[in-house]
């Protein structure tokens, strides 16, 4: 075995052996390859068999893949620390789902590259013009619409509905696929995953396949709608069965009704399930409530009541994005971020006692060093430790604009001042759940003292509660030897002084 072996194969062990939380560093998976969940959701998946060892229950992470991929990535962990790679959940494909109509002045579905694709698909071998790459893409995208297969595995039969949406929107080279947000549905026994689903206008499109589909230099962020995709298993793979605009209110933004961007997805305690989104030319946050399905709102617009149905403008402040909620002691807690492209800047927390507001604004929850830029991170999600007992933690971004798929992962306790009904976040390199469940450390970082809460956060970075005892009992002998050595010391001084006065007499 050659030493580059021997490094690869140690570096792939050591990753499978985390056990400790190191925020912003070289996150890899248990075959050693750098995680691809940004923008995503860490949550619980309980009666479910994920590593087929006959235990139910496990931690799932769905985010955006950063690679050629540009889908949706899913990982199962038992411990929150190491990952298994489950592959990908949504797939994109290759093939252009768009022709002009017949007065050349819009677009239509290209029902021949959707048999083309569906060929492919069943491919055995690279043929000409047709790549063995080819045949995967088309293979894998299409699994997750195929009804029933023949003998030999092809796909002969589909979810002919759900593949058009597929189709359409799921062209790689149009697809934004964006902040993946995954529930499951008790009631019909399936998983959900919602996502930000964008892509150019349609007019843009007409304008690239009449100047003969060349170097494609249009925005990608025309349609700003939800998708939502559907799959019988957690990790896939997921179809993609609705992709739509949201709730509006007449007279504010005519111009372009209904956007949504980033957004995220929450369950409340009544089993009510919402997303929250950025709309309005990602101005203000809205929210609107969706069916039995989680795949559509409840109420379409033209029947949608405010307060019961949607809420547009939550939030006071404009500019916001990046939408990250829980919910403690009877209070939302609803974090945004400012609206400034990949660079970091200050958080901003709301709450409210209830979901639809009105939201009291209540600040930047950082605290310390890098602060104004929330620890150079952007909120995605609050994972549900044990949140109705305090136990949250913080999921956030570190996008790299030039290398986005090596974009790093910012994860840190949430310390929830109970009386003051606001939460703090600390920057800490590596921490440990054992750290997070605490009560004396939360209590001592809810604590207005901020020497204090950097102390703490610099004893956090290395040792556990077992740590600080320890020292703790060191000082007290140092201090005790150092007692006896002054009572010592004190004592023969004493004794020096009495013979003096002694040998004087």
């Amino acid at each position: 075995m050659t030493f580059f072996a021997m490094l690869i194969g140690l570096l792939i062990r050591s990753a499978a052996a985390a056990n400790t939380i190191k925020v912003g560093d070289w996150w890899t998976d248990t075959n050693g390859n750098f995680i691809q969940g940004h923008g995503g959701v860490v949550t619980r998946v309980e009666n479910y068999d994920c590593f087929n060892n006959g235990t139910k229950g496990c931690w799932v992470w769905f985010g955006e893949d950063k690679t050629w991929d540009f889908g949706i990535h899913g990982y199962a962990s038992t411990d929150l620390y190491n990952w298994e790679d489950k592959g990908m959940a949504l797939f994109t494909h290759e093939m252009m789902p768009e022709q002009l109509d017949g007065l050349g002045t819009g677009i239509t579905h290209n029902i021949d590259n959707l048999r083309e694709l569906k060929r492919r698909g069943n491919l055995k071998a690279p043929e000409e013009g047709v790549s063995e790459y080819d045949i995967k893409r088309a293979h894998d995208f299409l699994k997750a619409y195929a009804t029933k297969t023949d003998e030999e595995g092809n796909f002969i039969e589909y979810d002919e509905m759900s593949l058009i949406v597929g189709f359409k929107y799921l062209y790689r080279k149009f697809a934004t696929v964006e902040r993946p947000k995954f529930i499951y549905n008790k009631k019909y026994n399936n998983y959900v995953i919602a996502f930000h689903m964008d892509g150019p206008g349609d007019w843009d499109i007409v304008d690239w396949i009449k100047n003969g589909m060349g170097d494609y230099g249009y925005s990608n962020y025309v349609r700003a709608s939800i998708g939502f995709a559907v799959s019988d298993t957690p990790f896939g793979p997921y179809k993609l069965v609705n992709v739509q605009r949201m709730h509006w209110v007449e007279g504010w933004h005519d111009e372009s009704r209904g956007m949504a961007r980033d957004m995220t997805i929450y369950k409340d305690t009544d089993d009510m399930v919402y997303a929250i989104y950025s709309s309005e030319e990602n101005q203000f946050m809205y929210i609107s409530r969706l069916d039995d399905t989680y795949t559509t709102w409840a109420t379409p617009q033209e029947f949608a009541k405010d307060r019961i149905d949607f809420k547009g403008r939550i939030l006071d402040s404009w500019s916001r994005e990046a939408p990250a909620i829980f919910k403690y002691d009877g209070y939302y807690y609803l974090m945004t971020s400012g609206c400034s492209g990949w660079a970091p800047n200050a958080a901003t927390v709301h709450r409210s006692t209830m979901l639809y507001g009105p939201y009291e604004e209540i600040g930047n929850p950082c605290d310390g060093d890098g602060s104004d830029r929330t620890f150079d991170s952007q909120s995605t999600y609050f994972v549900d430790i044990d949140a109705a007992n305090g136990k949250v933690m913080y999921f956030g971004d570190r996008w790299w604009s030039n290398d986005l798929e090596h974009s790093r992962y910012v994860w840190l306790p949430v310390y929830i001042n109970k009386k003051e009904h606001r939460f703090n976040l600390y920057y800490t390199e590596e921490w440990k759940l054992e750290d997070f469940y605490d009560e004396d450390l939360i209590k001592f970082k809810s604590t207005s003292d901020n020497s204090l809460q950097s102390i703490v956060s610099n004893i956090k970075k290395k040792v556990t509660k077992v740590n600080i005892v320890t020292i703790a009992a060191i000082t007290i002998g140092v201090v005790s030897l150092i007692a006896i050595v002054s009572i010592v010391i004190y004592t023969i001084r004493k004794k020096k002084d009495l013979k003096n006065t002694y040998n004087e007499v």
